[in-house]
């Protein structure tokens, strides 16, 4: 694929050429389209929170315009002297169509138990890497609250058979669900999530507060929100042995992360 992106860049010289994401190949391509000398945007780059080290340094050498989908993202670029603009996340594009099926969540719904989302992201090798970090995690908040139920979010019916499986001998009140993701955030007191859009769904869905609690973060370097306080959202959490993966900076409101573990009596 590379070598027929090279062939095309020199033969049929398009105006630019649009990245987005996927940082292993796009590097590549990047890379061969900048020694054509046609312009490189980069959308959905890596960055502080979510990239290889020396990502500003590619981006610096090799992209013209890095289009930014998160609001920290433009300035932490800017600073290290790559033109950068903030255009928006798509998931607000989705939000306005998205309709919950409230008779799934009203099966699922009980208030003397509550819901803790497990959000392992939505591509093959992320499920396969993130769940058992994930059921540590869950493992330490079951044994601190063992009222609490857990719904992992599955993209697909594969990744759902996939989690089944891993989940076989495990003594976790767990339900494994595929194409639900909305449903199980909004049902939830808490989410466990690994993955950017994971986290990004979570705090513009349902306003949840960034935690970082050593039961889980400690274990397996997983983000926790809560809805405990659902007033503010911060991207700075609250660390004591925890290695946190949330980037730098506010995201939207202010405030702190308090020091509690999500699911409060």
């Amino acid at each position: 694929m590379l070598s027929r992106a090279d062939r095309y860049f020199r033969h049929q010289r398009p105006d630019a050429v649009v990245l987005i994401d996927y940082p292993g190949f796009n590097w590549w391509v990047a890379r061969r389209a900048h020694f054509h000398g046609i312009p490189v945007f980069y959308f959905v780059p890596p960055s502080s929170g979510r990239g290889p080290a020396g990502a500003s340094t590619r981006c610096g050498a090799l992209v013209d315009h890095v289009l930014c989908n998160l609001p920290f993202e433009e300035g932490w670029y800017r600073e290290r002297g790559v033109p950068a603009y903030y255009v928006g996340h798509p998931y607000f594009d989705e939000l306005p169509r998205q309709r919950l099926d409230h008779d799934f969540m009203a099966r699922r719904g009980d208030p003397a138990r509550p819901v803790v989302a497990l959000l392992p992201g939505s591509r093959t090798q992320e499920v396969q890497r993130n769940v058992p970090m994930i059921l540590k995690a869950a493992a330490h908040i079951h044994a601190a609250r063992p009222d609490a139920r857990f719904l992992v979010a599955c993209f697909r019916d594969a990744h759902r058979l996939a989690v089944e499986e891993m989940l076989r001998g495990q003594a976790l009140p767990i339900e494994v669900c595929a194409g639900r993701t909305p449903e199980i955030i909004s049902l939830a007191h808490a989410c466990v999530a690994v993955q950017a859009r994971s986290a990004w769904s979570c705090f513009i869905t349902t306003s949840h507060r960034w935690w970082c609690t050593g039961s889980a973060a400690w274990i397996c370097g997983c983000a926790v929100f809560s809805k405990r306080a659902r007033t503010s959202v911060s991207s700075t959490c609250w660390r004591e042995r925890s290695v946190s993966r949330v980037p730098d900076g506010p995201l939207r409101g202010g405030g702190d992360c308090g020091q509690g573990p999500g699911l409060a009596r």
